[in-house]
């Protein structure tokens, strides 16, 4: 978050503002340069956040730049940890409610939280996301782009071959999807630009 304040004086404004959990964190700038052509966009991502941490910050960290467009990747986390979902999603209207009623006008993409490569995961978050895309239905100024049904395997509950990553020590991270990952999610918050 440090980094952030560090950041406000190169980014006083910023079109598109991602924010979210490591998901988010990840779309590095060379990637959101790559994915997101001629978008003055910002990250706001911090691996770990909960939608509870990231309702917290986002007077500090995302609305001082006065998008017109957030990008959200948030929830993972909250059903890694077994947080009750009716309170998660509960959590997220407040927080989208919040951005619209101090940012009038701002449009939200809720993104939708993608399959992994682990069990746990994958058993619970088609029924969030389905919460989640509901939840995006009932409100004005919100969109819900899904990620697990760009992502995942068409027979299984996981991630796709496609997008697997490989990290440093030749293992395969069992949460976070790869490079094309980003080009396919770049590809839908560019589709949704104005």
């Amino acid at each position: 978050r440090a980094d952030f304040a560090i950041e406000k004086q190169k980014h006083q404004r910023a079109t598109l503002v991602n924010t979210g959990d490591s998901i988010d964190a990840l779309f590095m700038p060379n990637l959101m340069t790559q994915y997101l052509p001629g978008v003055s966009a910002a990250n706001r991502g911090i691996g770990g956040d909960t939608v509870a941490l990231l309702t917290s910050r986002l007077d500090t960290d995302v609305l001082p730049l006065r998008p017109r467009t957030i990008a959200i990747s948030i929830g993972g986390n909250d059903v890694l940890q077994g947080r009750c979902m009716d309170h998660t999603i509960n959590l997220t209207r407040d927080m989208i409610l919040g951005i619209q009623r101090k940012s009038p006008g701002t449009r939200v993409l809720m993104t939708s939280v993608p399959p992994t490569l682990t069990w746990k995961a994958n058993q619970i978050v088609p029924f969030y996301n389905w919460q989640l895309k509901y939840l995006t239905e009932e409100l004005a100024n919100v969109e819900y782009l899904d990620l697990w049904r760009e992502m995942s395997e068409k027979q299984l509950p996981g991630l796709a071959e496609s997008y697997h990553t490989i990290l440093p020590n030749g293992t395969t991270d069992v949460i976070h999807f790869g490079e094309e990952g980003y080009r396919v999610w770049g590809g839908l918050i560019r589709k949704r630009m104005r």
